[in-house]
């Protein structure tokens, strides 16, 4: 099929398995064939290798179904991971061209790339906070009462962090129990800043 063409448009070596023959898709075949001869070494796979085994994608699935258990979204493990969600689908329910089996589910993917199976094993224990989650406010509030303690005004510290200068007020003279992820973070992110403003 296609031979004497120089491309049927989507070369791979998948179409060249289920028979095209065109230019490039011989090529793509080649250059399968020359990286699997390369990259055996005494019937393992060296840890360089673009691709992971059947059994290495099945602890991942395993593994991510594990994360979502415990409370992880979808969302949250691929912005964690940088994995793309096609990628996390595929790994979970089957790549589209997957073939069926009799009770027309998706068969489960048997391969997947290095990159994204090391970067969704790294991902451990609880999801990340999102910033609209309630967090203990200990932290935010030390940090609004020490900066104010050392001369920095609310107001100085509202501007810098894109807090409201009620909510930095409110953190240093009458704070809650808690506050959002949100602030935290803010905070966090110009108290290095504040402090040498303070010490100077």
């Amino acid at each position: 099929m296609n031979e004497g063409l120089r491309t049927c448009g989507k070369p791979s070596r998948g179409r060249y398995v289920r028979g095209c023959r065109c230019y490039m898709c011989r090529v793509a075949n080649a250059e399968y064939s020359l990286e699997q001869s390369h990259r055996r070494d005494g019937g393992r796979r060296p840890r360089d290798t673009p691709m992971v085994s059947a059994w290495s994608t099945q602890q991942c699935r395993k593994h991510v179904r594990e994360l979502l258990d415990h409370g992880w979204t979808k969302r949250g493990i691929c912005a964690a991971s940088g994995v793309g969600r096609k990628e996390l689908r595929s790994l979970l329910e089957g790549h589209r061209n997957t073939p069926t089996s009799k009770d027309g589910s998706r068969r489960a993917t048997q391969r997947m790339r290095r990159a994204n199976h090391d970067a969704l094993m790294a991902l451990d224990g609880e999801p990340p906070k999102r910033g609209g989650d309630r967090v203990d406010s200990a932290p935010a509030v030390n940090a609004v009462r020490w900066l104010h303690a050392h001369g920095v005004g609310y107001a100085r510290i509202a501007e810098a962090s894109g807090i409201s200068y009620s909510t930095v007020r409110k953190l240093a003279l009458d704070p809650s129990p808690t506050c959002t992820q949100a602030t935290v973070e803010r905070l966090a992110r110009v108290a290095v800043m504040l402090k040498m403003e303070a010490v100077r």
